[in-house]
Parts: structure tokens; C-alpha cells; sequence
């Protein structure tokens, strides 16, 4: 059951008394039945009160409640429903002998009976529980420290809300525990010294409330709370943006504050808040049903002062938590800015934005003095009350006030750059700025995902695509678990998000996104007159590296001359890409295709592509990425090593000459210095490719050069170093039948000649250079596989071989070496070089 500390002791003051009121039952003509629930309970329990007589009331009206001849406030709930407590005085003479049969219940508004029940309750017996105001006491300054751990934990010194916080908690501790006569302590004392039977009715009304149990668990489950506040505070400065001073034009009493710091204040004040607005008990419709009760618990006087005294000063205690405490901490979210530095960005690039959010309070809208009058209405005693019980809450009051402007005078003579206003009739208004950087507290929104989206852990947005133009976005206050960064008390259900209960948007801001169009077309060079080549065109746009990104949506147009296309127009697809097919016409020894892409914003790429007739029937195209260079180096010694090198591929897309190069090194050491190796190599490549267009001739011809040194040595017998280097250079290539691709009649035939050369020094030294050829059903290294010399020398090879290449996919490789090893106690030192000079020929039949 949940149960608000404060709501309890409100009860717990009206029925700490009886009511001084009438003895008689007032005349009345017919009046209209009560049904109560429960039927029976002891003093303390909460009487749900219906009646015909509740269905059309006044507005303004005082409704009172007589049990038995006991005079006790009644709260309405929206439905219609009152609510009263059974007094402690219906426990009878010291509690023990509570009336024995059924009691009436009688309403009255303004004084009037409206409605009664003829022996309609049972008043039980009280049980005795010795010390449970003791207990209560206690209780009650757990949860004042509690609270003043967490507000210190969430509102660093020195600052306006730190000074008006701890000075009402201060007050509130002297109110419990203050040394003069007037406090809870000092109270329960003289009560249980003067009075002890009055002091057991007492500790008994407590345990059967059930007010005691529930103060209990409420301080440990804030102590809990406050353990995890210390470790909030230390972190707060870690884990949140900047205190940073208000970007849009604001007031100057606008208080700058971390992002963090400011959700953590905002679901405090939510937390707070339910302490005085959950329902207390599980069949109650809702919490507005208590309101009067709450704003107005304070005790009637049951012949001993002692109990007004107490219901005087949990009262004034409920009011200062309930109001002023919770109307310290900013409460609801009044403006969320977007604001982005650029508007205009590029496909790829990141939002530079700026979200402030500015927060306020809710001062109660009454004064401490204005509370008592207020009570005193709500109970339906106004300015006829007994004197001595109005003495005494005024007095409490008063004391509480003049306390609190004592703490806060003090606390602003200590701190006169703060500029406080001390007078503390009413909660000061204040405003809170912060600049949000915790993504847990915003949801970044689109209206356009295609165009722009929310980062992950950055409060920004990236125009990441696939499309370019207007993109709408905007932010939202978080919501869900992921949002809640302090921990609720167990048996309270936050229902709040990042900033308390306001969730609330930013206003939609517009973003252009532009790039350059990207496009490129496959298209093979040779076509057969009864065959079709594929034509394949990737558009796209450049993102923010200048790296194309392919885009579905481009609008891809085909002009042609020469031959026919399946489709002259479309858009490309979820890859970027527009596939066709393309045929000669008959008669026809070329196509020409020229390409037009367009998009949106009317941004327009042209490229025009040829295709010959084929004098044979297979057609040759490069594998993309595939041809490159690569080098390696290692070393070693006591038959260990390590390796070190680079790789560079780079991609041979046309026609033309084409170089490239690589270089590696790497050293090793035995553990115990005994020996060691090095290698170093570097690589050099220029070629030439063509193709011949009218012939279908594909020649690959090249230069490559590779330069080897390495050293070993060793001082131990058992110990040898080496070193090598190793570089090879290739080229993967496909070969397609247009008519056919699985026919065996068509393909290439193919030469290759070469002649390599080389030197090598050092003892045990090796050159070697070799060529192979591989890809499908062949792999053959040509030539003698290989061209080594050993000590000092100059290898010479050539290769001059032919053959013929069906259709399928394969790669072409020239290799070198140098390598050397030496043992103890001969040192070694080993340098080769090689030059390759090759021509790899393709013809179609």
C-alpha cells in the first residue's frame, strides 16, 4: 500500500483529538441515508462516506462528518465519495471502553445535516503500543536528514535555492528536535511526564493508523535514496554538459545549469511531490480526495495541549515540505530551443546544434501565514476555533517563519553575491538555463530519415542519406527508463521522463542537404552482332569524404545510336543501381549509349559509352580492384621472426599506362642477443594495358623491379639468423562469352614471354623471380618455375609460353625473392635484385 509520510501524519492529526462541538444531534427534516466502508475499525481508520445527499453540493460549502457526537473533516473526491477518520476520543475513557454498540454518522455542510445513518459504524478497541510516537519522532528526522543529504547533493553551494532548502529543512529539524519546549521531542516528554495516559492513546492511535509502520519504510527507502544522491552529486560534474549561460536572450535571474544536474532536480522535485500525492490507501479513487485533509490536518484539541502541539507542528511540517520544499526545485519545462549553427549541409555531414532548455518553479500559492487561516476554514472552524488550539498553531507558525528568515538572513549576509530575497512569505519564482549535451535526456526526431537522423550518443543529426533536399527535424524531452537518472522509492511509480512530468518538443527546424551527383557506367567494349552486352549504371552522391555513396531514386535516361536497349529509362534501385541490356543493330559495327542521371533537385550528370563489334566472340574485362603490387620483409633468429610490410592494391579501370610501388623492412633478435636477422625490400612497377577495340587484342606488358638487402649473425653454434623480402605484382581478369556464357567454343588465346634477371651476394643467398597463371581448372607457374641463384651470381630466366583460356575468371602473377641465411661463425650479409620485363597477350578466336 502507498503510503505518503506527510498525507499520514495530516490523519494522524485529525484523529489525534475529539471535537469540541456540538453534543445534541441538530433538527432535521428527512435526512438522506450514509453507506460507510468499512463498517467496523478501530480510531485512525479511513471511512469512505456515500451518499444521494453528496450528489449536488454547493460550491464553497464546509462538509463536516459527526461519528457518534465527534466532529471530524470530510474531503470530496471527484466522484462524489467523502472521506473521514475515526477520532482517537471514539476509543472512549483511556481508550478501553469504546461505545459497545453500533454509532451514527451524520454529515453536515455549512453546519446543516444532509444526510445520517442510525447505528451504521462499529467503533473497536485501540491496541496498545508503547512508544510508537518515540518511534514516530525518530522516524520523521531519518527522513529530514535524508532529504537534506539528497537537496545538497542536488543543488551545490552556494546558490539562491541551496540557501531558501536548507533553511526550511533546518527549520523543520528544530520543529522535531529543537531544544525548546515547543518541539516534537520536547513534547512527547512533558506529554508522557504530565499526561502518560494521553501519551499511551496516543502511541496506540499511531500503531493503528498504520502511520508509524509506513514512516518507517519511507525513511529507509529515502535513505537509499540519499545514499545514492551522494554518489549522484559526486559524478553530476563527470557525466553532464557545461553550466553554460543562457544562448537566447533570458532575464537575468535565470540560474545557468549543467543538463545532468537540471533532470536530476526536475524528477526530485516528482519524487518529492508524490510523497504528498499518492494515494494512501489502495481502495482510495484518487489522490485529490486527501487534498483537504492534507492542507488542512491539524489537530482539535482533546483537552490536553500536548496533542495540539503535536498536530500543530506535523501540520506546519507537512505544509513546508509538501509546498515550500517541493516549490523550491524547478518543476516545469517553459521553453526547448533548437538552434543550428549551419542550415545548409553537405550529404554526410553532422548538425553543429545547440538545444536549450529553460525550466521554472511552482511556488505554492499561499504563504505560511496564510496556512493557518486557510486550515482553520478547511476544518470548518474558521474564526470560532478555540482559542488556545489557535494560539498554538499560529504560534508554531510563527516560530517556523521567523526561524526560516532567521537561517535565510544568515545565509545571505554569507553569501551577498547571491543578491536573496529574504522575506519568505511566498516561494521566490526562479528559472533554470541549461544547454543539453545527455542524449538519455532527448529524443532527436525526424521527419525526413531519408534525408537526416538523430546520432547515438551525440545530441546532433547527420545527413546521412540516401536522399538529398529539405530535412525536418526537431527534439523531444526523453521519456522511458533509459531517461530516469535518480532511483524512485520502492512502492512509488515515476511517471515522469528526462525533466519531471513536462514533455515537450522543440519547434521543427529545416535543414538543406546538397552534394555532387556521382555517377559511373559499366559497359564492355566489345559487343557481338547477334550478342548483348550488360549496361550497368551507379549513381549516386559524393558524401562529405568525397567518397560516392549510391542512392536508389535517380533518374537514369538512355539516348542511343547504333543499336536498341531494353529499357531507355528508369531509376535506380535499393543499390544505386539501373541494369539493361544493349544490341547491335543488324549492319551496325558500333553503339553508342550516352547516359543522363538526374535527381531531384534537378542536378544533372552525362556520360557517353561505346561498344565495337567483336571480330571473335568472347569479350575481356578487368576484375574491379583487381590488379596491385604488394611487398613484404621479415627476419629471424634462433628460428624465430617476425615480419613487417605493406600491401598496396590500386585498381586498373581503363585502358592506358598505370605504376605503382611498395616497400618493407623488419629486424628480429634471440631473446638472449645470441643472433638475428633483417629484411628490406622495395618494389617498382610500370605497364601498359590496351585493348583494341576493333580486334578484341588485349595486351598487358610491364617493367618490374625489385631490390633486396638483408644481414644476419651469429654468435652462438647452435644459433643462425636470416632475412628476406618478398614482391609480387598481379592482375585477375575475366573473360565472357556474350552469346553464351557457358560455351566451350569461345574464349582467348593467349602468349606470354618474359625475361628475368638478377644478382645475388652473401653466403646461401637466393634471387628468385617467377610468373604464374591460375583461375579456372588452371593453375601453371611458367617458365622454370623458378630462377634461383645461390652465392654470388646472376640468374638469368625467360618464359615463352601460349595456350588457350575458355571463359572464366583468372589472375596473372609475377614474383621475386631474395633471401639469406647464415650460422655461426660466419656473419651474412645478402643483397639481390631482380628486373622482370613481361608481355601477357589475349586474342579472341
Amino acid at each position: 500500500m502507498n503510503k505518503s509520510i506527510y498525507l499520514f501524519l495530516a490523519l494522524l492529526a485529525l484523529g489525534l483529538a475529539a471535537c469540541s462541538g456540538s453534543t445534541s444531534q441538530p433538527e432535521v427534516q428527512e435526512p438522506a441515508a450514509i453507506t460507510p466502508a468499512p463498517l467496523s475499525g478501530a480510531p485512525g481508520t479511513i471511512l469512505g462516506l456515500d451518499s444521494p445527499a453528496l450528489g449536488n453540493l454547493p460550491a464553497g460549502g464546509v462538509l463536516t462528518a459527526l461519528i457518534d457526537t465527534l466532529q471530524a473533516p470530510v474531503s470530496l473526491s471527484a466522484t462524489g465519495q467523502a472521506v473521514a477518520i475515526v477520532p482517537l476520543a471514539a476509543a472512549g475513557p483511556a481508550g478501553v471502553t469504546p461505545p459497545a454498540d453500533p454509532v451514527a454518522i451524520t454529515l453536515l455542510l455549512d453546519g446543516e445535516v444532509i444526510a445520517r445513518s442510525e447505528a451504521a459504524f462499529t467503533i473497536g478497541s485501540l491496541t496498545p503500543a508503547p512508544a510508537a510516537t518515540d518511534s514516530l519522532a525518530a522516524s520523521l528526522a531519518s527522513v529530514n536528514t535524508s532529504l537534506r543529504t539528497i537537496v545538497t547533493a542536488l543543488e551545490p553551494e552556494p546558490s539562491p535555492t541551496a540557501g531558501y532548502a536548507l533553511s526550511v529543512l533546518a527549520a523543520c529539524d528544530s520543529l522535531f528536535n529543537g531544544e525548546g519546549t515547543g518541539s516534537l521531542t520536547a513534547t512527547l516528554q512533558d506529554l508522557a511526564a504530565t499526561d502518560p495516559e494521553s501519551k499511551e492513546l496516543v502511541d496506540a492511535f499511531i500503531a493503528s493508523t498504520g502511520i508509524l509502520e509506513a514512516t518507517q519504510d519511507l525513511a529507509g527507502s529515502l535513505a537509499q535514496v540519499a545514499y545514492g544522491s551522494r554518489l549522484v552529486g559526486r559524478a553530476t560534474k563527470d557525466d553532464s554538459g557545461p553550466s553554460e549561460h543562457p544562448f537566447l536572450a533570458t532575464t537575468t535571474d535565470t540560474i545557468p545549469i549543467n543538463d545532468v544536474l537540471l533532470a536530476r532536480k526536475m524528477q526530485f522535485q516528482v519524487l518529492l511531490k508524490l510523497f504528498g500525492e499518492t494515494v494512501i490507501n489502495e481502495t482510495a479513487e484518487e489522490y485529490a480526495l486527501y487534498v483537504g485533509l492534507v492542507s488542512g490536518a491539524i489537530g482539535i484539541g482533546h483537552g490536553v495541549p500536548g496533542t495540539a502541539v503535536i498536530s500543530a507542528i506535523i501540520s506546519v511540517a507537512d505544509f513546508a515540505v509538501n509546498k515550500v520544499l517541493v516549490g523550491l526545485f524547478p518543476s516545469e519545462v517553459t521553453d526547448f530551443t533548437l538552434t543550428l549553427e549551419d542550415a545548409d549541409l553537405q550529404l554526410g555531414e553532422t548538425t553543429t546544434a545547440r538545444l536549450d532548455l529553460v525550466a521554472r518553479n511552482t511556488p505554492p500559492g499561499v504563504g505560511i501565514q496564510d496556512f493557518v487561516g486557510l486550515t482553520l476554514n478547511l476544518l470548518g472552524l474558521g474564526p470560532s476555533s478555540s482559542a488556545s488550539f489557535r494560539d498554538i498553531l499560529e504560534n508554531t507558525a510563527a516560530y517556523f517563519l521567523s526561524t526560516i528568515q532567521g537561517l535565510l538572513s544568515a545565509y545571505s549576509n554569507a553569501h551577498p553575491e547571491l543578491n536573496m530575497d529574504v522575506s519568505f512569505a511566498v516561494v521566490p519564482e526562479m528559472t533554470w538555463h541549461a544547454v543539453i549535451h545527455d542524449t538519455r535526456l532527448v529524443e532527436l526526431q525526424t521527419f525526413t530519415p531519408n534525408i537526416i537522423t538523430g546520432l547515438e550518443g551525440e545530441a546532433n543529426w547527420r545527413a546521412g542519406g540516401p536522399s538529398i533536399g529539405e530535412g525536418r527535424i526537431y527534439a523531444r524531452t526523453a521519456t522511458g527508463e533509459g531517461s530516469l537518472l535518480i532511483d524512485p522509492l520502492p512502492g512509488f511509480t515515476y511517471t515522469g521522463g528526462a525533466f519531471g512530468e513536462s514533455v515537450i518538443s522543440t519547434e521543427t527546424v529545416s535543414v538543406q542537404v546538397t552534394s555532387d551527383l556521382y555517377l559511373a557506367v559499366d559497359f564492355a567494349p566489345i559487343i557481338a552482332q547477334d550478342g548483348s552486352n550488360v549496361l550497368e549504371v551507379v549513381a549516386g552522391y559524393y558524401d562529405d569524404q568525397h567518397q560516392p555513396l549510391p542512392v536508389p531514386g535517380i533518374q537514369v535516361d538512355l539516348i542511343v545510336d547504333g543499336g536498341s536497349v531494353q529499357e531507355t529509362s528508369g531509376v535506380t534501385d535499393a543499390d544505386g543501381s539501373f541494369i539493361t541490356l544493349a544490341q547491335l543493330d543488324q549492319g551496325s559495327e558500333r553503339i553508342i549509349i550516352t547516359v543522363t542521371v538526374s535527381d531531384a533537385a534537378l542536378n544533372q550528370l552525362v556520360q557517353t559509352m561505346q561498344a565495337d563489334l567483336a571480330s571473335g566472340g568472347a569479350v575481356f574485362g578487368l576484375i574491379a580492384g583487381g590488379t596491385g603490387i604488394q611487398t613484404s620483409g621479415g627476419a629471424g633468429g634462433c628460428g624465430g621472426g617476425e615480419s613487417d610490410g605493406d600491401a598496396e592494391d590500386v585498381e586498373i579501370t581503363t585502358s592506358g599506362p598505370f605504376s605503382q610501388s611498395g616497400e618493407a623492412s623488419s629486424t628480429g633478435t634471440c631473446p638472449d642477443g645470441t643472433s638475428g636477422g633483417s629484411g628490406q625490400s622495395d618494389a617498382n612497377l610500370s605497364g601498359n594495358l590496351s585493348i583494341d577495340s576493333g580486334s578484341g587484342v588485349v595486351v598487358l606488358s610491364g617493367s618490374f623491379a625489385s631490390n633486396i638487402a638483408g644481414s644476419t649473425f651469429g654468435t652462438d653454434t647452435q644459433a643462425y639468423g636470416r632475412g628476406y623480402a618478398r614482391s609480387s605484382v598481379f592482375m585477375t581478369f575475366e573473360i565472357v562469352d556474350p552469346n553464351d556464357y557457358f560455351a566451350k567454343d569461345a574464349g582467348y588465346s593467349f602468349t606470354l614471354t618474359g625475361s628475368m634477371t638478377g644478382g645475388a651476394t652473401g653466403y646461401d643467398s637466393r634471387s628468385t623471380a617467377y610468373v604464374t597463371l591460375s583461375g579456372d581448372g588452371i593453375h601453371q607457374t611458367y617458365g622454370a618455375g623458378e630462377w634461383a641463384g645461390h652465392g654470388p651470381g646472376t640468374p638469368e630466366a625467360s618464359v615463352d609460353e601460349s595456350g588457350f583460356l575458355l571463359p572464366g575468371i583468372y589472375t596473372i602473377s609475377v614474383t621475386c625473392s631474395g633471401s639469406g641465411t647464415a650460422r655461426n661463425p660466419d656473419p651474412l650479409s645478402v643483397s639481390a635484385n631482380q628486373t622482370v620485363e613481361f608481355t601477357f597477350t589475349l586474342t579472341p578466336p
